[in-house]
């Protein structure tokens, strides 16, 4: 998929943005607080209805404005365009339409324009809670295996069930069992979608870590995913084994919601010993190897944004990743790139393979090279 267009109208301290983005890399430079970031957003915004940064409305419309509005044109892998409009309104309407007309919800905008967001949060991802990773991970079962979605929702609405039920007390275990039995049809099912992807995923892995460019530190970490519950169990028997301990909690402890992606290395965890710098370098091989393993069974890589590179990267690992997204062909959007880092690392390059674009008072310009 690549953005053939886009159009951002009051975002943030964005007023009026029209740009038709190279299909490989694009690079956006301007002052602290020129609204870098935001063009980001807008494109957040078209893939999923919401931004990256925050799940809040008003903040992200323009100061003196009643609403936000971005639109784009975005090509598919068979060649068609698809149109996506979102607009944001200050009181919290959020509308969406595809090729003019209403869609139901937002998930549909995943479907044709999938992301990657690398910023400055992304890097807690080893260190931070399982569900980041839980979050990660999904993302790429959610694009390749389809069922996923329906199952996730089922299972979800019988543990909203299950946990409402704790929470009263005073119950039996036999209180449970209906939505116990819903919770075990889908989240088996889960797991089996979870893990035939987490095999397209371990493959992508081993094979960029077979590649010179990373760090001895970072080319020898397992990968490890933990389905939520015990391997000597089924879900049907944890769930009732665990059941007094939830009862004492009010919530359920185990099961595919609880599954996580282990980052290790001769069983300790990486964020124990491993530097700031190696850590970040682990996370970008981690996005780097979703998107390749979405493109092995896809046909396309997802299109990436990367949010102040230079400041979660050195030199070397910055001009690496680029080097990476230049060959796999796909859509980048750059933020935080000094132009003369640019002009070393591209001098080779044609120039048809780039844009760069200067983020001003609340516009856009294309730079030429």
């Amino acid at each position: 998929m690549v953005i053939n267009r886009l159009s951002i109208r009051d975002i943030r301290n964005l007023h009026a943005v029209d740009i038709n983005p190279c299909k490989t890399i694009n690079f956006f430079s301007g002052v602290n607080g020129s609204g870098k970031t935001s063009v980001l957003e807008g494109i957040s915004l078209i893939a999923h209805g919401r931004s990256f940064r925050s799940h809040l409305t008003s903040p992200i419309i323009r100061f003196d404005c009643d609403q936000g509005v971005v639109y784009s044109e975005v090509i598919q892998c068979d060649g068609t365009i698809v149109s996506i409009g979102v607009q944001k309104e200050r009181k919290g309407l959020t509308s969406v339409k595809v090729n003019k007309q209403s869609a139901r919800q937002s998930s549909e905008l995943a479907r044709y324009l999938p992301i990657q967001v690398i910023d400055a949060d992304s890097f807690s991802l080893i260190s931070g809670a399982p569900s980041i990773r839980r979050k990660f991970f999904d993302w790429l079962v959610f694009h390749v295996e389809h069922p996923f979605l329906a199952l996730w929702q089922r299972y979800t609405a019988a543990l909203k069930q299950r946990n409402s039920l704790l929470r009263r007390g005073k119950i039996t275990y036999s209180d449970l069992e209906p939505w116990d039995a819903e919770m075990v049809s889908q989240g088996e099912q889960l797991h089996e979608v979870r893990a035939r992807t987490y095999s397209y995923f371990k493959e992508a892995y081993e094979q960029l870590s077979s590649l010179k460019v990373w760090d001895n530190e970072t080319q020898n970490i397992d990968l490890v995913y933990k389905r939520g519950w015990s391997e000597e169990e089924t879900l049907s028997e944890a769930l009732k084994s665990s059941f007094e301990r939830d009862l004492k909690s009010g919530t359920t402890h185990i099961g595919p919601h609880r599954a996580d992606l282990w980052v290790r290395s001769k069983g300790r965890k990486v964020s124990d010993w491993l530097s700031r710098g190696q850590q970040k370098t682990l996370v970008v091989k981690l996005f780097l190897s979703i998107a390749e393993a979405y493109s092995k069974v896809k046909g396309t890589f997802p299109v990436f944004l990367l949010d102040d590179l230079p400041a979660e990267l050195d030199k070397y690992h910055r001009e690496e990743l680029l080097r990476h997204l230049v060959n796999t062909g796909g859509q980048v959007f750059i933020t935080g790139i000094e132009v003369d880092d640019l002009t070393q690392y591209l001098d080779k390059e044609p120039s048809t393979l780039y844009k760069m674009f200067h983020v001003e008072h609340g516009t856009v310009t294309e730079r030429k090279s």
